[in-house]
């Protein structure tokens, strides 16, 4: 027994050194011109490979420097280049039948190079095309009637591996690093398994999903279906904004795209951590949420957002419109509305907006009601609209103390907080900086106020108000009526950070002689009420001075 166990063993050892010499023995360089020559045919482009050799422990082939042509109207550099790669092969087959079926390909830090012209054309549309679009990137294969051995292409598993990707569309260039892809069952009839995950802008993104059948006209029109999963995403630093906007942010996403090839429909939840909307503009304390849906033109750039949403705390806006990306500069035409907000939640966001409060001043309670429309590329953004806000408190700020001299002309209180029942208006934005019309501001301790007016892009305040108050205090007594509504003018100067309130005394004066002079009664009774009242308000230069 023990002798029949020797002769096994030294058999099967006798098998195995027989194997082994056959495969050291064999020169497997020779299917290197029917490989290219097959791979060439599949991709409809050049496609060279360096020599290959055994690679007995990984079960299969190696070669060195794959690299596969670009499309002739996109330049002369390679579309994919890789210094490694493997091939999974049928041992038995090889050893047996001297036949290469080829199972697995795999490419090792691959350079790739993804591009997309004004007009939407892609470089890769033409991957697959019945003739090469390019001849091959080094000197031609020899012809494969040289080659008298079977090879079967059949793969059923392509694996990039630590690749680096460069995305050009346009003027917009951006670079994904550490690139893992991976496509299962290859065929040109089905739908392809696929993963796909990549490091940009200091953050990840993550796909997988299914695209195919691949399309025999264009392969940028292969329909997919996959989840999308974009972590701690660098909006600025991936290229997604420019830097002379100032624009950026850290962008979460979680969600999935379908496209028929032709567009794609976007549906998820997305955060964005430490928002900036313009150069002046701060950084936002606390995330934005939104909950996205649209529809993207994968050719032209352009899409439709539908009735999404936005969450600033537990505030939220609906927003839509449309935008597109193929021009230099994104534009963008959206409108937002948001009803019956918490203003508190909106004030963390105001900085965002480049809007400053006064020095020391704060806001407490209420609610806002919002409508805008924005138009226009991102660095020249015009928009219009109009804000309500409703029962809110100013306090930390003695505006009654700032409105001094229409206090002492009018004979106001003065309180250290100010109750506010209504303060809204109209506005458009743009570089220009901001105007404001339509205001009203209604206080039960100053009572209502009106105006219109500009801030500049540098929070220069320019705004001519009114003040419509109870007669009394210095006022009654230069004018010699009490208890009539009189309209105060003012104006409002300096900085928003650092407002100065101004009685418009002139305005003041002009408007009461008005008043005087179309009484119908006596034309004597009327010189002598112009006296009084013009020597009356010469008066308040005097008695109230203006206060900063």
């Amino acid at each position: 027994m023990k002798r029949l166990l020797k002769i096994g063993a030294g058999l099967v050892a006798l098998l195995l050194l027989a194997v082994a010499a056959m495969l050291f023995l064999m020169d497997v360089n020779r299917f290197r011109p029917l490989l290219e020559q097959q791979l060439t045919q599949a991709l409809g482009r050049g496609v060279t490979i360096g020599q290959i050799q055994l690679a007995l422990f990984s079960g299969g082939v190696s070669a060195s420097n794959l690299a596969i042509a670009e499309d002739a109207a996109f330049g002369k550099n390679p579309f994919l280049a890789a210094k490694s790669l493997s091939i999974g092969v049928d041992l038995r087959a090889l050893i047996f039948d001297r036949a290469l079926h080829v199972q697995s390909v795999t490419l090792d830090g691959a350079d790739v190079a993804l591009l997309q012209t004004a007009e939407g054309q892609w470089n890769f549309s033409s991957l697959g095309a019945a003739k090469p679009a390019a001849q091959a990137v080094s000197d031609p294969a020899p012809a494969p009637a040289a080659v008298e051995t079977p090879l079967d292409l059949s793969v059923k598993l392509v694996r990039i591996q630590n690749a680096h990707v460069t995305l050009t569309q346009g003027v917009a260039k951006r670079d994904f690093t550490d690139v893992n892809f991976e496509l299962r069952d290859f065929s040109t009839t089905a739908a392809l398994p696929f993963s796909l995950s990549a490091a940009v802008g200091g953050g990840t993104v993550r796909l997988t999903g299914t695209a195919g059948p691949i399309s025999k006209t264009d392969a940028a029109e292969t329909p997919f279906d996959t989840q999308v999963e974009i972590k701690a995403l660098d909006l600025a630093g991936a290229g997604f904004t420019r830097e002379e906007t100032g624009m950026g942010g850290v962008l979460s996403f979680n969600g999935s795209v379908n496209s028929n090839g032709k567009t794609a429909a976007l549906k998820g939840a997305a955060t964005v951590d430490r928002l900036r909307l313009s150069r002046p503009g701060a950084i936002a304390s606390r995330p934005v949420g939104v909950n996205l849906a649209l529809v993207h033109d994968l050719k032209t750039r352009k899409g439709n957002v539908a009735r999404s949403t936005v969450k600033l705390g537990s505030a939220t806006a609906t927003i839509s419109g449309t935008y597109d990306l193929s021009t230099v500069s994104p534009t963008v035409n959206a409108a937002l509305a948001g009803p019956d907000m918490p203003l508190q939640e909106l004030l963390a966001f105001l900085p965002v907006l480049d809007v400053v409060l006064p020095t020391g001043a704060a806001i407490e309670g209420g609610t806002v009601t919002m409508g805008l429309a924005a138009r226009g590329t991102v660095e020249h953004l015009n928009t219009i609209g109009s804000v309500k806000i409703e029962k809110a408190k100013l306090s930390n700020y003695d505006l009654g103390s700032k409105l001094r001299i229409i206090q002492q002309l009018a004979g106001l209180p003065t309180a250290a907080a100010t109750d506010i029942d209504l303060a809204g208006a109209s506005f458009d934005m743009g570089p220009f900086g901001t105007r404001l019309r339509a205001i009203q501001f209604v206080a039960p301790s100053l009572g209502r106020l009106t105006g219109e007016g500009t801030v500049s892009p540098l929070h220069e305040l320019d705004f001519r108000m009114s003040a419509a108050v109870k007669t009394g205090g210095l006022l009654a007594a230069a004018i010699q009526q009490r208890g009539e509504t009189t309209t105060v003018p003012f104006v409002i100067q300096g900085t928003s950070a650092s407002p100065v309130f101004k009685a418009d005394v002139k305005a003041l004066a002009n408007e009461k002689l008005q008043q005087i002079i179309e009484n119908p009664e006596g034309a004597a009774k009327n010189a002598k009420e112009i006296l009084n009242t013009a020597k009356g308000i010469i008066n308040l230069f005097k008695k109230a001075p203006e206060k900063k």
